[in-house]
């Protein structure tokens, strides 16, 4: 008997080996939703002008909501991987706002190497829906490629700029 439950304790050890240990979202609600611009710079010979990064994948996966927030955070947390297409720009529909995000360049264009690069963390702030711009900049360097920065711009009704780097 001490044989079998010890073979029970170990088959479900290693049947939850693999599992996802992810965290445990919050609620869905409706009221989120935010964009995403993918901007280049090419800065290997000195000072370059960003430019809009066109067809780039973006992994977002939240990571948890601001407690302080003035208000209550709303939207879907689920992770999302979307294009942003000819105009360089991601819709995430209904994806949660006052949280925070890590953002991750998928896509190795334009230049080799930001894919491989670590997500950046991100805060998209209280809003009506769709009021944030989160602009996600590649830049290249001449020793190689850099995520500048996850920033948020809150714009219409009350333009303001929350830097998250």
């Amino acid at each position: 008997m001490k044989m079998r439950s010890m073979m029970t304790f170990l088959f479900l050890a290693l049947s939850c080996s693999s599992c996802d240990d992810t965290k445990n979202l919050p609620p869905t609600t409706p009221g989120g939703g935010f964009y995403v611009q993918t901007v280049g710079q090419d800065n290997s010979n000195g000072i370059g002008t960003p430019f809009a990064a066109q067809f780039i994948d973006i992994k977002g996966v939240w990571d948890h909501d601001n407690a302080s927030c003035l208000g209550v955070p709303v939207g879907d947390a689920s992770t999302w991987t979307l294009n942003s297409g000819g105009g360089a720009l991601i819709q995430v529909t209904n994806g949660r706002i006052c949280a925070y995000w890590n953002f991750t360049w998928q896509t190795p264009s334009p230049w080799a190497g930001c894919a491989t690069l670590p997500a950046q963390n991100g805060y998209v702030p209280i809003g009506p829906p769709y009021t944030t711009l989160m602009v996600f900049t590649c830049i290249l360097y001449s020793t190689g490629p850099i995520i500048a920065d996850a920033q948020g711009m809150q714009f219409s009704p009350s333009p303001t700029f929350t830097d998250v780097t």
